[in-house]
């Protein structure tokens, strides 16, 4: 029996033991599993870490009742179940470990996924996002200038609208300011565009601050609103217009008018550059001067093209009137694209005379226009509108071949060779094609360059100053000679008359006109031979009209002059007659002049003696 019982305590023993090892390492599977398990589930899993406990702590009271001796009569078949306990708590931590493993895996493919469609979210969000941008840019774009970031023309002529809108409900009153720049172009081509710009910016910030009242810069959409504000905006350019809504009378126009002028005439710092500039405004009144939107902007241009005309760096309001010149300016100018091809242009030519040898030395060229309906155009009214509108280029290129032909001709019927003056806008000179198309011009029409004197003035002689002497010198080096008109209205210094290759200067005829009846155009003419001398330059006299005016240049030492005492521009063929002075009447002029010579030469003689 005793045996018996000792072998059943062995296996008891094993069973015991067997299961002890089963909990130890389900004790450290439930570690493990404590650390991955998910937080839904641990609560789940107390229990089963309390009935692991349980058997463990049976298993301990087991083997201490086997080791002191205390009879269990049901010792196998407690060791069996506790064996059994064990091994299904075993069981059931690996299975649950792998279950949790899985569903852990599964977690982390789900939060990957979940991470990849956050990211994803993102980019879709940002791509959002910039298309929002990008529309905004655009509708920025579509309503705004963006170098200014003033409403444009499509938003201002929109807000027009509306505010003229405002005004019929309300019988009220509103003015619209055109504001245009006084010479911007030549602060443009001199400082660069890069300055243009600024400069631009600069007068759109003064314009905008010079409104006492609230300025509308923003706008999303072009919203309607019922109240309507002042706005700034710039049309392109170096054009701005302001809408005064709500005015009282029109002379708050003006004097809005005035502070932007002497805002804007205040001087800048731009690139390290102190800049000058001015502007002139044109102002037109809802509904005293027009019944719609594109009128009134209309009329206010067309008041401040009379403000230029009247010296700039003023305003005007518009006037009937002013209309009508406009319709008759944009007539000439159709006019004007035409007669180059309707072969209307004319040259007549005026002598000048050489006060040495009282010979007629040269002619200049002079275009004259004979509309079929307008009749003969002043030069004073079409030259420059030709050059407004770039007309003059294609003008002028005709006047130097027409010029450098005739003379040309005049040569081959037997004339004595004389020089022909022809003068060339500023916008020529800036073409780089000029000196090829003199070139081209003297090779057509087989005119010695000698006999070619090109005049320019003071203002297009400080232009580029280096790109201007070399231009000059290239054709001077092929005979062609260059001479300064209307000399004394400009700011040229002896510096640039130094640089540049000049053979004569044509004092102005404002100087010549009164010189005997004021001291200060004698001074002043005296003192621009004896300058001019000094650079052994020769002086023309231009607009010399009387003996007396003669007899003055004679005396100080003038080498040439032009005027009506010598005669009028002649058409090509009276010109002809007096090159060859073969005619009483056309060179009754001459004779004159040289009477005039003849007495102040006795007279010097007679002083001499």
């Amino acid at each position: 029996m005793a045996e018996h019982m000792n072998t059943t305590n062995m296996i008891c023993s094993a069973l015991i033991i067997t299961g002890a090892l089963f909990l130890l390492i389900s004790i450290n599977l439930s570690n493990k599993i404590n650390k991955i398990v998910l937080p839904e589930l641990r609560r789940k899993w107390r229990f089963m870490n309390s009935l692991m406990y349980f058997f463990l702590v049976g298993y301990v009271l087991f083997l201490v009742a086997l080791f002191i001796d205390i009879e269990l009569p049901t010792n196998l078949l407690t060791g069996s179940i506790f064996l059994g306990g064990a091994l299904f708590v075993f069981i059931v931590m690996n299975l649950s470990r792998n279950t949790i493993n899985r569903v852990n895996q599964s977690e982390g493919n789900l939060k990957a996924l979940n991470e990849e469609l956050g990211k994803r979210n993102e980019d879709l969000g940002h791509e959002i996002n910039n298309c929002k941008l990008k529309e905004d840019r655009i509708t920025f774009l579509a309503y705004y200038d963006s170098l200014t970031s003033l409403p444009n023309r499509a938003l201002f002529q929109d807000r027009l609208s509306q505010a003229i809108a405002f005004a019929d409900r309300y019988e009220s009153q509103l003015a619209l300011l055109f504001i245009d720049m006084d010479n911007f172009k030549r602060i443009n081509d001199t400082l660069g565009h890069q300055t243009g710009d600024l400069l631009i910016k600069a007068v759109a910030t003064r314009i905008s601050e010079s409104i006492r009242s609230v300025d509308v810069c923003s706008r999303q959409n072009g919203p309607v609103h019922d109240k309507t504000e002042n706005t700034v905006a710039r049309l392109g350019g170096d054009e701005f217009t302001v809408m005064l809504t709500e005015i009282e009378r029109p002379e708050h126009a003006a004097k809005v008018s005035a502070r932007i002028l002497e805002a804007v005439s205040k001087p800048y710092v731009l690139n390290g550059y102190e800049v000058f500039i001015t502007s002139s405004i044109g102002i037109a009144v809802y509904p005293l001067d027009s019944g719609n939107a594109n009128d009134l902007l209309r009329n206010a241009d067309i008041a401040m093209f009379k403000a230029k005309e009247h010296g700039r760096n003023t305003f005007e309001f518009y006037k009937k009137e002013m209309n009508d010149m406009s319709l008759k300016r944009l007539g000439m100018e159709n006019k004007l694209r035409r007669a180059l091809e309707r072969d209307e242009f004319i040259l007549h030519y005026q002598p000048q005379l050489d006060m040495l040898s009282g010979e007629v030395t040269g002619m200049e060229a002079l275009l004259r226009w004979e509309d079929p309906d307008l009749g003969v155009v002043s030069p004073a009214d079409f030259i420059p509108l030709a050059e407004e509108t770039g007309l003059i280029i294609p003008i002028g290129e005709w006047v130097l071949h027409k010029a450098c032909t005739q003379n040309k001709a005049w040569q081959q019927a037997g004339l004595k060779p004389i020089s022909m003056s022809v003068n060339i806008s500023s916008q020529q000179f800036k073409k780089n094609e000029l000196g090829r198309t003199i070139v081209q011009t003297l090779e057509e029409s087989g005119l010695d360059p000698q006999h070619l004197i090109i005049e320019i003035t003071e203002s297009l002689m400080m232009q580029n100053l280096e790109k201007t002497v070399n231009r000059m010198h290239d054709l001077r080096e092929r005979g062609v000679r260059f001479e300064v008109d209307d000399f004394g209205t400009g700011y040229s210094s002896l510096y640039y008359l130094k640089q540049i290759p000049l053979h004569a200067l044509k004092i102005d005829r404002s100087f010549v006109q009164d010189l005997s009846g004021s001291a200060d155009d004698r001074f002043i003419v005296n003192t621009i031979i004896a300058m001019a001398h000094s650079l052994k330059l020769k002086v023309v006299a231009e607009g010399v009209e009387s003996e007396d005016q003669l007899s003055f240049l004679i005396d100080n030492g003038c080498d040439g002059m032009q005027g009506y005492l010598l005669s009028r521009p002649i058409p090509a063929l009276e010109a002809r007659k007096l090159i060859d002075g073969k005619s009483e009447a056309t060179c009754e002029g001459l004779l004159s002049c040289r009477k005039v010579l003849e007495r102040q030469a006795i007279k010097q003689t007679d002083l001499a003696v």
